[in-house]
This record gives structure tokens, sequence and C-alpha cells, in this order.
């Protein structure tokens, strides 16, 4: 299915039809993984959700489902969303408000250690061999260009995902999970 703005629209062939505003959606992993220890959620800039309250509520509703005191939240990590900017200082506060200490600011936090992870993840042996672009990217407060699929497609790489788990693990341990 397709998840977008309180709706679901089959993708298989005869399938049923929309499902409609408020209608519970059980996913295989809010199925067979709600037992799991540590909760993480995170929806990229294309899901679906209208404003900051908005994917606030979807979160919590998320950590709600599943029962959780040990969770970890992480924000958007690029700036090319339209309904929310990951550059925003308002999204920041009120994802920080709502989540306190369980919040990852992935932006922020892969671009101020960015040197660091390209060389931790294999992506250039030495500071020197830092790319012009991904420099440019740095400069600009985004994540370097080596850890996105492209300039159109902002999905993390193989090298974004392994920063991705590695600011995961560091945030369970400093959580005491």
């Amino acid at each position: 299915c397709t998840i977008q703005y309180n709706s679901v629209q089959p993708v298989i062939p005869g399938a049923p039809g929309t499902l409609t505003d408020g209608t519970e959606i059980i996913t295989y992993a809010s199925r067979y993984c709600k037992d799991n220890d540590v909760l993480v959620v995170y929806m990229g800039a294309n899901g679906g959700f209208k404003d900051y309250d908005n994917l606030i509520a979807q979160y919590k509703a998320m950590i709600d489902h599943c029962d959780k005191k040990q969770y970890i939240v992480m924000t958007m990590h690029n700036s090319k969303n339209f309904q929310i900017q990951a550059t925003d200082a308002d999204y920041q506060k009120k994802m920080n408000d709502a989540f306190g200490d369980h919040v990852i600011n992935l932006r922020s936090e892969v671009n101020a250690r960015a040197e660091e992870f390209l060389i931790k993840t294999g992506v250039v042996s030495r500071a020197s061999d830092i790319s012009a672009k991904d420099r440019e990217y740095i400069r600009n407060g985004d994540w370097p260009l080596s850890f996105l699929r492209s300039e159109t497609d902002m999905h993390p790489t193989r090298e974004g995902s392994i920063v991705i788990c590695d600011l995961i693990m560091e945030k369970m341990v400093k959580l005491g999970y």
C-alpha cells in the first residue's frame, strides 16, 4: 500500500478500495515487531503528514501502539521537503519538545560530523580527499552528497544508511538501552 495523507490506496490490483480517515492500519512491522526492545521512528520528507503537529501526532501514535518506553525518533535528514523544512528551527524545537532526549537530528548531527563519517564509511581515506560537491553540501548545512543517491534522490546511500545506524547505536547507549 501507499500511505498518503490519511488515506491508503491499494497497490495490488483487486485489493479493497480506499480507507477512510481514522482507519487503523496494521503494518507488518506493527504486528510482528511490536515486542522488539527499541522502537525507532522515522518518516522521510515524502511521508504522509500535513504539518508539525500532524507528524508529531503520528509519531506518538506509533510509540503508543507499541507501548514503548524505549524509543528513538529521527528527524528528517534533508531540506528538500515541501511540507516541512528540515532547516526550520521551529520544526526542530517542536520535535525536541515532544520527544526530548529521544530525538536524533539527522541533518545537523551528520552535517556537524560529516568529515568523520565520510572517512569512517570509507567514502574517503582522509579529509583532504573530500570532494568539492560534498564540501558544498556540508557548507550549506546538508548531508554530503556522497550519502545521498543523487542530487535529485535524497534517499540515503549504503554509506548514509551506515551513518544512521551509527547514530542510532550512539543514542541507544546514551539512553541506556
